[in-house]
């Protein structure tokens, strides 16, 4: 393995008497067979000091390819007035908070349609269906109250760790779905909605962050016009419809084809650190 610095990625920072107050300094790993290994080399190989500051943290930013990782050094004031270096290092815990309510859900589709009073025609399985076919078929559907899951970890951060790399790497995963287990939530259920923060920018020292997460359930006996599925949290169900007219039988509306699209990436959220 080797390392080389990622010039045209640095980001640094200075006061207003030149005097560098943070940086964020890119570096490439290169022949690494994981995250591990190339994270465990960057630790051994990077200056654990530049200028007056000193090493806070490493981390891998992204796999530019099979073997070849981008690693992020972290520098900035280790010790601070109050406080021992080991103080300032030691991460805090996020605080949790969870809600569970109800939203509103467009639906076109029911479980199962009662007829209280013989039609000519039969809708299947859709909601306000006005009975004709072809390009003049509409169905109104209806909107439905649904669960409505939230949850948000607030956790302090030092103002030197917000840096325009970090801001970055939040936007990149916003409206994505996780790609593995998130706070014991399965793959697929948890959509990262952003984070949030604010300080004065040249005195903060640490920094009260809100990262914000919405869940979608699972469905393991999901159900429409007697066909049972399992759907994905996230994922989006939709069906094509016909009208069929059999002889001396009343038109009816039906479900030809059931499909589920992915309309969220996916995205590992331990590049969050919570």
């Amino acid at each position: 393995m080797y390392i080389e610095e990622a010039y045209t990625e640095q980001q640094k920072t200075v006061d207003g008497t030149g005097k560098l107050t943070d940086a964020t300094i890119p570096y490439l790993v290169f022949e690494a067979l994981d995250e591990a290994e190339a994270l465990g080399f960057a630790f051994q190989e990077i200056p654990k000091e530049l200028e007056e500051l000193k090493l806070l943290s490493v981390s891998i930013s992204e796999r530019k390819a099979e073997q070849i990782f981008l690693v992020e050094a972290v520098y900035g004031v280790s010790n601070v007035s109050g406080s021992s270096a080991d103080d300032e290092d030691e991460e805090e815990d996020a605080v949790f908070n969870f809600e569970c309510s109800t939203g509103s859900a467009h639906i076109t589709n029911a479980i199962k349609n009662i007829p209280l009073k013989a039609g000519k025609v039969d809708p299947g399985s859709f909601i306000g269906w006005n009975g004709k076919s072809g390009d003049d078929s509409e169905i109104a559907g209806v909107e439905i109250m649904v669960p409505t899951l939230r949850e948000s970890y607030t956790k302090q951060m030092r103002l030197n760790q917000l840096t325009i790399a970090f801001r970055r790497k939040v936007a990149a995963l916003t409206g994505k779905i996780n790609s593995k287990t998130f706070k014991g939530w399965d793959r697929g259920e948890v959509l990262f909605l952003g984070c949030s923060f604010s300080a004065p920018e040249k005195t903060a020292e640490r920094v009260t962050v809100t990262f914000n997460f919405a869940i979608q359930l699972d469905e393991d006996n999901a159900e429409i016009e007697g066909i049972k599925f399992r759907k994905d949290g996230w994922t989006h169900v939709w069906a094509i419809a016909s009208t069929t007219v059999e002889d001396g039988k009343t038109p009816r509306n039906k479900v030809d084809a059931l499909y589920g699209s992915q309309v969220y990436q996916y995205a590992d959220f331990g590049a969050l650190g919570l």
